[in-house]
């Protein structure tokens, strides 16, 4: 799930987005990650609206379509809304520090369950998010 509020400011088309999504759902299945589904928020905050990270409306429709346990699903991401989604999902959290990031979560939050220092370390926890201790990889 991603918010993309540019494609409501005008900067990018949906149809960019969802070649992004491709491109990276590619890779990914390169590495043996499996993404079943990329769905993305096309407002701005301003608007308001239910799907926008942290709100769960979009990651709702997603849970009783795939019949997902959420208890051993994962959020992973950089930013405050990615940490709060996962939080009000009641999913495990892997936050990828990004020097970019301008609204990051505060990596010393015990309820952070995996932190990253790059998104290439990944792989090395999938599978073992059972083991729920705040790591630092």
């Amino acid at each position: 799930m991603s918010n993309q509020s540019f494609i409501a400011r005008g900067r990018i088309s949906e149809t960019e987005v969802l070649g992004v999504f491709q491109t990276l759902m590619f890779k990914f299945r390169q590495n043996g990650i499996f993404i079943q589904e990329c769905v993305y928020c096309p407002h701005e905050s301003k608007q308001n609206c239910n799907c926008r990270k942290p709100n769960t409306a979009l990651v709702d429709d997603l849970v009783k379509r795939y019949n997902l346990d959420l208890k051993n699903s994962l959020v992973v991401g950089d930013a405050k809304g990615d940490f709060e989604l996962a939080l009000n999902l009641g999913c495990h959290f892997v936050g990828v520090k990004n020097p970019h990031t301008t609204d990051a979560p505060d990596w010393n939050d015990p309820r952070i369950t995996h932190t990253l220092e790059d998104m290439r370390k990944l792989e090395r926890i999938l599978g073992k998010i059972e083991n729920v201790d705040n790591n630092k990889i």
